[in-house]
Formats: C-alpha cells, sequence, structure tokens
C-alpha cells in the first residue's frame, strides 16, 4: 500500500472519568474513517501513541481491504476499540501524539485528552453509583442493630468494628453473587435493610457494613475494585482530608500503620465464614495480591464535598421504571438517554412517566426477557423456560414485573448445558424434573427457604459433584437426585422428615451420609445398597 494510496482520519476522545482509565474502558480514539483505499500486494496499517510519555499498546490491521466496504468497516471498529489510555494516568490533561504506521510510511497526529479528577470516581466506579445513596438513607432499623450490636461505652474504634462484624456474621447471611449474566454491564445492589435479612454481594455487605460503622458514629471507608469491594474505618477521631484514593502503596502503609482498618466482609457468609481477624487479614492480602486498580472512597468527605449531588434523597423516588415489565433496577446515571430494560428488553426514554405495570390475569401472563422466559400468575413470578439450553451461565432475576420469583416450573431446564446455578433467596418451589440431565451443571446452592422440591428435578445431572439441602424442604422426593454420578458430598440438614424412593439411587461416587435425627423415615432403595448411613437418632425408621 503506497502512501498515497488511502487517507486516514482519527477522531480523538477528549474527556474521561479516571473510573474509565482506570477500569481500561477508555479508548483514545472515538473513530477511525479508512478513506480511498486502494493498491493491492502487502497491506497493512499499525496505530501507536505516547501520552504524557507512556505509551500505548500497537493496534495493527493485516490485509487492509482494498474495496470491501464492510471489512473496512471491521477494520475501522478494530483499531478504534483497541487503543485504550494507560490505566497508570492519574487525573490531569495531557498532550500526545498518535503515530499511524503504514507500507509507504507514516503520520503523526497531535492530540489532547482530559482526565476527570479522582473526585469522580463515587459516580462512575462500577459498584460505586450507589453508595452514597445507600449510606444515606440508612434507617431506624439498622440504628437499632448497630445499637444492639455494639456494648454502649467505652469500646474503641476498633471494638465497635469487631462487635458489628460479629453481629452480622450471627445471622448467618449469605452471599448472592451479582448474576452478570442479566445484562453485561448490569450492576445490582440491593438496600441494606433487605441484606440485614437476606445477604447479598459483596457491594451488599460492603455498604451495609459501612452504614453500620457510620450509624455508630465512625468514618467509613469503603475499598472498590473493578470487580470487588470491601469496607472498614479510620480509628476514632481520625478524619483525613482526601475523598478519594487511589494510591495502593498509601492505603497500604496506612493499614500496616493502624490508620485504617479494611475487613473482608463476605466472610460474615455462612458459605466462607472468617472471624474478625482472618478477614483483616484477607482484605489486606486481596489488596497486596490483586492486579485491578483500586480507589479507596472515604464516604462522610465524599458526602459533604457534594460529589453525589445528583443522587436523589431517596434512590428509588427518581429510579426510572420500565413502561412495559415494571422492572426498576437500572444503574443510576445524568444522561437521559435511551434506556433498554435489562428484564424484557424494552427501549423507553428516561423522564417520561411509566404507566402502572397492570395486575396479572388469572390465567398469567408471560413474557420472554431473553434467554429466559417468565410468567406470572396470582400467586407471583416464576421461571417458565429457558430458551437458550446451550448457555453455560444464565441468571434468574430476584424480581419479575415488582413481584419476587418465587418458582421454577417443571422441566424449566431439562437438557440444558448450564454449569452453576444460585437460585434467589425467594425461590420456594422447584418442579419436576426442572434441572433433569443437566449434565454440565457441577454445583447448585438451594435457598434456604425451599419448601417444595419436585420429583427427578435433578436426576441425570452427571457432573454435579456436591449438594446441601436445607432443612425448610421436608421431603426429598423420588428420583431427585438419582443418576448423579459424579455426586460424593450430602449435606442434610436438621428438619427434613423424609427422604423417598431412589432419592439418591445410582450415585455410585456417594459412599456415606449422615441422617439428621429429625428424618423419620428413609425409603430402602433411596440409597444404593453401597453407600452407608450414619444415623443421628435410633428412631429413624428404614423401610423395607
Amino acid at each position: 500500500m503506497r502512501a498515497d494510496a488511502f487517507e486516514i482520519e482519527c477522531f480523538f476522545g477528549e474527556v474521561y472519568s479516571a473510573a474509565e482509565v482506570l477500569c481500561g474502558r477508555a479508548p483514545l480514539l472515538k473513530s477511525v474513517h479508512l478513506r480511498n483505499v486502494r493498491g493491492d500486494g502487502s497491506q497493512w496499517l499499525r496505530v501507536s501513541a505516547v501520552i504524557g510519555g507512556k505509551s500505548t499498546r500497537r493496534i495493527s490491521v493485516r490485509d487492509v481491504p482494498v474495496n470491501d466496504e464492510g471489512a473496512a468497516a471491521a477494520a475501522e471498529k478494530k483499531l478504534a476499540d483497541g487503543l485504550t489510555l494507560p490505566d497508570s494516568l492519574i487525573p490531569g490533561q495531557y498532550s500526545g501524539e498518535l503515530l499511524v504506521t503504514y507500507d509507504g510510511g507514516e503520520k503523526r497526529l497531535p492530540f489532547r485528552v482530559n482526565i476527570l479528577s479522582a473526585s469522580w470516581i463515587p459516580t462512575d466506579f462500577a459498584h460505586a453509583p450507589w453508595l452514597a445513596a445507600w449510606v444515606r438513607t440508612s434507617g431506624d432499623r439498622l440504628r437499632r442493630f448497630a445499637a444492639d450490636a455494639v456494648n454502649v461505652g467505652g469500646a474503641d474504634a476498633l471494638e465497635v468494628f469487631r462487635s458489628i462484624y460479629a453481629a452480622l456474621s450471627e445471622r448467618g447471611l449469605l452471599y448472592q453473587p451479582v448474576p452478570t449474566t442479566v445484562w453485561p454491564d448490569f450492576e445490582v445492589v440491593s438496600d441494606p435493610v433487605y441484606v440485614l435479612e437476606k445477604g447479598g454481594s459483596c457491594a451488599d455487605l460492603s455498604l451495609l457494613t459501612a452504614s453500620l460503622l457510620w450509624q455508630r458514629g465512625l468514618s467509613p471507608v469503603l475499598l472498590v475494585y473493578p470487580n470487588h469491594m470491601t469496607a472498614g474505618c479510620f480509628p476514632e477521631g481520625a478524619d483525613p482530608a482526601f475523598e478519594t484514593l487511589m494510591n495502593r502503596d498509601e492505603i497500604q502503609r496506612m493499614l500496616a500503620e493502624n490508620r485504617l482498618w479494611l475487613a473482608e466482609c463476605t466472610g460474615v457468609c455462612t458459605h466462607r465464614p472468617l472471624s474478625f481477624q482472618e478477614s483483616l487479614l484477607s482484605a489486606a492480602e486481596y489488596l497486596k495480591n490483586s492486579a485491578t486498580p483500586c480507589c479507596l472512597v472515604h464516604l462522610k468527605r465524599v458526602l459533604r464535598g457534594g460529589v453525589v449531588r445528583t443522587l436523589p434523597d431517596s434512590l428509588w423516588d427518581d429510579q426510572p421504571v420500565c413502561p412495559s415489565c415494571g422492572f426498576n433496577r437500572f444503574p443510576i446515571s445524568s444522561e437521559p438517554s435511551m434506556l433498554v430494560c435489562p428484564a424484557c428488553g424494552a427501549r423507553f426514554t428516561r423522564g417520561i412517566p411509566a404507566r402502572p405495570v397492570p395486575e396479572a390475569p388469572p390465567d398469567g401472563v408471560v413474557v420472554e426477557p431473553g434467554v429466559l422466559r417468565y410468567g406470572v400468575d396470582r400467586s407471583g413470578a416464576f421461571v417458565r423456560k429457558c430458551l437458550d439450553p446451550d448457555r453455560e451461565d444464565i441468571g434468574i432475576l430476584a424480581r419479575w414485573q415488582n413481584r419476587p420469583v418465587s418458582r421454577i416450573s417443571a422441566g424449566a431446564f431439562e437438557n440444558c448445558r448450564i454449569r452453576r446455578l444460585d437460585l434467589p433467596a425467594d425461590i420456594t418451589r422447584i418442579g419436576d424434573r426442572a434441572f433433569r440431565n443437566c449434565s454440565c451443571l457441577t454445583s447448585v446452592s438451594l435457598p434456604e427457604d425451599l419448601s417444595a422440591l419436585g420429583s427427578g428435578a435433578f436426576s441425570s445431572c452427571g457432573a454435579l459433584a456436591s449438594v446441601r439441602i436445607p432443612g425448610s424442604l421436608k421431603i426429598v422426593p423420588v428420583f431427585a437426585f438419582s443418576g448423579c454420578e459424579a455426586l460424593e458430598n450430602v449435606t442434610l440438614e436438621e428438619g427434613i422428615e423424609r427422604i423417598d424412593d431412589q432419592a439418591f439411587a445410582h450415585c455410585p461416587s456417594l459412599k456415606f451420609v449422615h441422617i439428621p435425627a429429625s428424618v423419620k423415615r428413609v425409603c430402602k432403595t433411596a440409597f444404593d445398597p453401597g453407600c452407608r448411613l450414619i444415623l443421628a437418632s435410633q428412631e429413624t425408621r428404614l423401610d423395607n
């Protein structure tokens, strides 16, 4: 390709937030246009940039298309999307030079960019758009819990932190990962009062902890990563002047000198219990070993500084509501742009009053929000069918049409290739054959309040290795886990009363099972003959 064989136009971005840069989502070029491309033989194009003395990685396109507009557009997109600002750049104004190299020569194009103040991070960074609103709207229930959790009088800040952590641990909260499969950039953050009862993600638990520390008069902080969050506080009386701090070395020094305490808040969960001391060590270790950027947010300074003025006093007062299905868990955004509902796919513009969502008729309303088909009837919302059986990761919405999703229909995921299953906490019923022959399913977390499990619900799940069955389920039905060849560990909780025929038949890897005292009857064929049953009570009846 000769130097005069084409024209290239590069359109630069000019303003970026520090959060976009830290997360690697700040493309230098808005777009690239190739014009008058012609010639033959070896053709290639390379774009690189130097910004403030720091080089970006080079982006190359081989075999630049000559007479194919579609292929040329693909090459333009690759060049524009692939060149991002170095994540080591701090807020400020920078000048740089773009170097375009091709077969016949090179071109140099100057540019300027402005990276906005780090104070913008609380309104841009991952979960952080929600953080100040949640802490600010903490109510009486959290205040009472914080007061009850801590002995009044004499306790220093660290002891207050320890007491709150211990009180949360005693509640047996559950970790509920963010269902990222619902929508690529969708973040779900729950109200701290809800989290206090049900548990939540790392962000939920961190915001809950920060709210409780605030109620006890301490100065809480959040350490925010692109994919994680922890919480902590400063010692009593300490009030550093910064709003946000992105210097990892300085944060580590503050921890080492006891000028800051951070806890791994997911340690309060039942699946990964950590003592308070272990949680402090875990948070410090994550900070030390994680390769991702982080930001320490000083909540009281951020709020006093007015960084979150765009957030409403009550988070839900100004929340958009999908006019089609009533979904109302959208990330906060100051832009009045077209919104796409993550639940049903409807498009609407922020600011248009939402029409009320009608009550479901007796025969149910069925809507298809992408991967899953949901339904609504008088008893609530439910999952009716998986529409993409080859999907390996599937997220189930906690609410549908402003109603909790409380059950999964018979055969809803039958023969699907789903690998992991985390069910919403409000699921109470799972229908017959709901997950039958999900051969790739390796783990399942059953909700604590599950009251009904259909026959053959998890039969022939050949990769399933372990399962915990909550005590709320009184009867383990026929064929419930039969044919699960890899099943090695079954935890039956106190409260289960009966295990029916062939519930765990044809599970050759299952060698022994502890039967709790609450179980009154175990059918003879419930387990394979080679499986040893350890009875907690002599009153348990083994039927012939």
